[in-house]
């Protein structure tokens, strides 16, 4: 059973990820600081490094903290006692707001669990108030440490704003006076190697806009509406069912009705033959 997104074996997204912001983090520190002018160069670095901060502090705590249901591990930890009533089903402690596991109803962990869980596949436990199980961190997202995730994915996506603002703003800067910034960045590296570099974080940055920002407004959506990303999958699934079944309904009325209108034109026509023969 995984504790939380460090453990072994990790996922090649969650290495991804590290790469990647280990990458921006050099970009930004070399090639884009260094180029800006005052006082923009002293506000990005406020504001780069504050908003990165946000996202790799409580990125870090999305990922350590274990979201495993505290009653579960109850039950793990004290094999044979009683300190809860008995369940039913599998005769062993649970309480009273609890249920059998699985929730998903398989009985995966065999173990008792709060009535919120669900049990996550990849982790092989069961998560309160189940969300989703995110690659990037490599651990489910649950009641313990989704607020953690939020203001996470908050600050990437706030972190990524001030860079394709202020990346803009270089490159155009860069396309009115080429002289000025080319003086600044040719004492340590090709101007060549720079452009394709600052391009690249530009890019990067637009990317990870779109894709945070759809993510959050997403979960914002989620929580007006007192959803998990489960519930919505969940609904959404049973949704796609229920038109298939209407669909199914539909099909068959409708095939019921032409059945009725053949009938009744046998009807008129055997009716009007003998009608004819008299």
């Amino acid at each position: 059973m995984r504790k939380n997104g460090f453990n072994l074996p990790l996922h090649p997204l969650q290495v991804v990820l590290w790469l990647i912001i280990v990458y921006q983090i050099a970009t930004n520190e070399i090639s884009v600081i260094s180029a800006l002018e005052y006082p923009q160069n002293i506000i990005y670095i406020i504001l780069y490094h504050l908003t990165l901060l946000i996202v790799l502090i409580f990125g870090f705590y999305a990922s350590f903290v274990n979201p495993t249901d505290e009653v579960s591990k109850l039950a793990l930890v004290l094999p044979g006692k009683n300190p809860l009533p008995i369940c039913g089903l599998c005769k062993s402690n649970v309480s009273k707001t609890s249920k059998h596991c699985g929730p998903c109803g398989r009985g995966l962990c065999k173990s008792n669990v709060s009535k919120t869980s669900k049990h996550c596949g990849p982790c092989g436990r069961c998560v309160d108030n189940f969300d989703h199980h995110c690659v990037w961190l490599n651990n489910c997202v649950g009641r313990k440490n989704y607020k953690y995730f939020f203001i996470s994915l908050t600050g990437l996506f706030m972190n990524s704003v001030i860079i394709v603002v202020f990346v803009l703003n270089l490159l155009i800067s860069y396309a009115k006076d080429k002289e000025e910034i080319e003086e600044i960045i040719h004492e340590r590296e090709s101007i060549r190697a720079w452009f394709a570099q600052v391009i690249i974080l530009f890019g990067y940055g637009v990317i990870s806009l779109l894709l945070s920002g759809n993510l959050l407004l997403f979960h914002i959506w989620l929580k007006w509406k007192g959803l998990t990303t489960f519930d919505y999958l969940m609904k959404k699934r049973k949704g796609n069912k229920l038109n298939k079944v209407e669909n199914n309904h539909d099909t068959i009325v409708k095939g019921y009705d032409d059945i009725i209108k053949s009938e009744d034109t046998l009807n008129c026509s055997s009716s009007a033959i003998k009608y004819n023969k008299h």
